[in-house]
Parts: structure tokens; C-alpha cells; sequence
């Protein structure tokens, strides 16, 4: 029996990737655990065509994963945009992209409670709290 709860796989996760190779791992491997109500996007425009357009207010997303690059090519503080988006629950921000030797650093923003967030700031190594 799978650890995770019946209604879990009933998320709406939202993968924005600009790799194609990168975000097919990450669809298989969400499908593989029984989510199947993910939307893969590939471009900046489709992420913002998605989450800040859509018709209803109370559309939201329970998971977005993405890619930091996609989000700072843009010319944008990636925290800052996610943090103040009521349309994500929880967004998991990666950023491969680091110096040579250095491990890939996450962030994982939740919105705990109606009136604030929390960001949590890891490496492969810790999770470390972040202000």
C-alpha cells in the first residue's frame, strides 16, 4: 500500500521546464507515484499564461515544480514572483545551474496559512530555514 493518501493523487501539478529530456523525467516520475493530473509547460509565457490568466480566481495549482532558469531569464527575482502568487500552493524551485563541484540548491515555497508562506532553502546535503 503506498504511503501516500487516496485524495494526494488527485493534485494538480504544474511542471515548468525548458529541458523537453528533463521534463519527461519528471512527468514519468510523478505519474510513477499516481499523479496523473500534471500540465507540463516548456516556455515562461505558458507558466504565466497558466497561472496568472486563468478565468477563475480560485483555479490553483497544489504543486508547481520548476526550473529557476526559466523564471530568472526573464529578468525576474524568481522568490519573489512565486511568493506572492495566491495560484500555487506549493512551489518547488531548482536551480541546476551552479558552479563546478557545487550541489544543486532547492526551494520549496508553501503557503501555510492564509496569511503567510514558508521558504525553506536545501542542498543535497540540508534543509536549511531560510528568513
Amino acid at each position: 500500500m503506498s504511503c501516500l493518501s487516496r485524495t494526494s493523487n488527485f493534485m494538480r501539478v504544474l511542471i515548468a521546464e525548458h529541458q523537453f529530456e528533463q521534463r519527461i523525467v519528471i512527468e514519468r516520475s510523478l505519474g510513477l507515484l499516481g499523479y496523473f493530473r500534471i500540465c507540463p509547460v516548456a516556455s515562461f509565457y505558458d507558466l504565466i499564461a497558466l497561472s496568472h490568466y486563468s478565468p477563475s480566481i480560485y483555479d490553483r495549482f497544489d504543486l508547481l515544480i520548476v526550473n529557476a532558469k526559466l523564471v530568472s531569464t526573464e529578468g525576474l527575482n524568481v522568490l519573489a514572483f512565486f511568493v506572492n502568487n495566491p495560484r500555487f500552493k506549493h512551489v518547488l524551485i531548482y536551480d541546476t545551474n551552479r558552479e563546478q563541484g557545487e550541489a544543486p540548491r532547492f526551494y520549496l515555497i508553501s503557503h501555510i496559512s492564509r496569511y503567510g508562506w514558508s521558504i525553506r532553502s536545501a542542498t543535497k546535503r540540508s534543509w536549511i530555514s531560510s528568513p
